[in-house]
């Protein structure tokens, strides 16, 4: 690679780290982000694993403020080592999901130069990850899906990179990986163990020998056994609740139809800005998934590109990735896109070199379409900047509340108020006001979840409904309120 190549790979890994910098530092925290730090904080300050700051009485995920079962444990020891080096700050646990981005950006410019795409086509495609909306939104929350997009991508790339020269060797440190990746989240394990086999099976099914599958079954038994020692903490428990938290995951194969019209609008249209009330800006970014789609057709239904064995594996994959988010997540959570959407970009960029090489359009048309795309995505994500929901909501609804609680009362909201206020703070998450705990709280602050909530009780348990707004009016006061907080206190 010549130095300017170098450079110009260079520009993506810096546009991705400002544009991430950006979301991580303005936007408002997240539940999750504070959910998943808990178990980590309760470890070195108590010696436990548990997550207690999420009301779970009367569920079943009871047992939760013991051992955090709902999710493997690999993300939790990674936030481990990263908070002992750098804290335990929002900021701190959020950069640990940009590193992982970039390491993830980095592994998908090595899967497309082992894929032998031409140097230029894949520094566009970095470009078109670098800003994508989906991508750099996920390596900026604290959570695991982008740490499991590095270690599962790492796996394709090392084998892609590794194969020709050393199968044996490609086969086992790609499974290593992987195994890394599903102890992350399950499921980014699951899409890039699918994605690993469709790329042997493509390359290598002759190649194969019973030693070197044999070889790859040691990182699994490693894996499982590390997990398997925590589980059997209280193995009842742990089945109850990671049992609660996949349960209803698969419930859309019993209805594949609803479910697939779920899945076109609710995971790829609505999440995208198809929903009443917002804004034609936040309309635009419709334009995002629509490009991807029209660069899918027109690269499976044009002969020249579809005989081309690169964009034959960019092609299978994407089916394979889209058909399996489709089968075991019928939540239709956008969030699972990040694995998905740096292959659309690397796509995209393969059907705008061809449009470019065979003249289908003016190059200065190609160009400002190019352009004109990256802005959009870039778009989206400098408009959290321009909310700087963090500094004009969070901190002042945080200083008020320093300001005005007293000691021991209990506040019953957002988990992410322990970012600002400490984990010393009596406070517990529950969006249903203490009807299933029995809890009665000092202070209620609302966020748009708490106010959803309200909604969605309302459709499925009246009863609880009907208790969460007794409370609310009757034995709540509004006393603060900005664009993104209610703060009520007990009349």
């Amino acid at each position: 690679m010549t130095g300017f190549s170098r450079f110009r790979f260079l520009l993506s890994f810096v546009v991705m780290f400002l544009l991430g910098s950006g979301v991580v530092l303005y936007r408002l925290p997240g539940c999750d982000e504070a959910w998943f730090l808990n178990p980590v904080v309760n470890f070195f300050s108590k010696g436990t694993t548990g997550t207690d700051i999420l009301e779970v009485a009367g569920t079943n995920f009871d047992g939760l403020q013991r051992y955090t079962f709902w999710q493997p444990p690999l993300y939790f020891v990674s936030l481990g080592f990263w908070t002992r080096v750098f804290g335990a700050g929002l900021f701190s646990i959020r950069y640990l999901s940009l590193f992982a981005g970039l390491v993830t950006l980095f592994a998908w410019i090595s899967v497309f130069r082992a894929l032998r795409l031409p140097p230029a086509t894949v520094w566009l495609a970095s470009l078109v990850i670098a800003c994508d909306y989906t991508f750099v939104m996920r390596a900026t929350d604290a959570r695991m899906d982008m740490v499991s997009a590095a270690f599962g991508v790492s796996a394709l790339a090392t084998y892609l990179t590794l194969r020709e020269n050393n199968l044996p060797k490609a086969f086992f440190l790609a499974n290593c990986l992987l195994v890394c990746s599903g102890l992350t989240h399950p499921a980014g394990g699951v899409l890039n163990a699918l994605g690993f086999a469709a790329l042997v099976l493509f390359y290598d099914r002759k190649r194969l020998t019973l030693p070197i599958v044999a070889s790859a079954m040691l990182p699994y038994i490693v894996g499982l056994a590390a997990w398997g020692l925590y589980m059997a903490q209280d193995f009842h428990l742990f089945r109850k609740i990671f049992s609660a938290n996949a349960g209803d995951r698969f419930d859309g194969i019993a209805s594949p139809w609803t479910s697939l019209r779920r899945e076109v609008v609710d995971r790829y249209l609505v999440s995208f800005g198809l929903k009443p009330g917002v804004s034609l800006a936040v309309r635009l970014k419709l334009i995002i998934p629509v490009t991807y789609w029209a660069s899918f057709l027109f690269a499976l239904f044009t002969p020249s590109l579809r005989r081309r064995p690169q964009v034959q594996v960019i092609l299978l994959l994407i089916c394979l990735f889209a058909t399996t988010l489709f089968l075991i997540d019928n939540n239709k959570f956008a969030i699972y896109l990040v694995h998905l959407y740096p292959l659309s970009a690397g796509l995209l960029a393969i059907v705008l070199e061809h449009a470019h090489t065979n003249r289908f359009l003016p190059r200065p048309l190609l160009v400002t379409f190019f352009f004109c795309f990256l802005l959009l995505q870039a778009g989206g994500l400098l408009s959290w900047v321009s909310k700087d929901g963090y500094h004009k909501d969070y901190l002042p609804a945080a200083k008020f509340l320093s300001g005005h609680m007293k000691p021991g009362q209990m506040l019953m909201g957002p988990a992410e108020f322990t970012f600002a206020l400490g984990w010393d703070l009596n406070l517990i998450d529950d969006s249903m006001l203490g009807y299933r705990s029995g809890k009665n709280p000092d202070i209620i602050v609302m966020d748009a979840r708490y106010r959803d909530m309200f909604d969605y009780r309302q459709r499925t348990m009246p009863e609880a409904y009907q208790f969460m707004v007794n409370r609310r009016d009757s034995e709540f006061k509004p006393v603060y309120q900005n664009s993104s907080y209610l703060v009520l206190f007990r009349k």
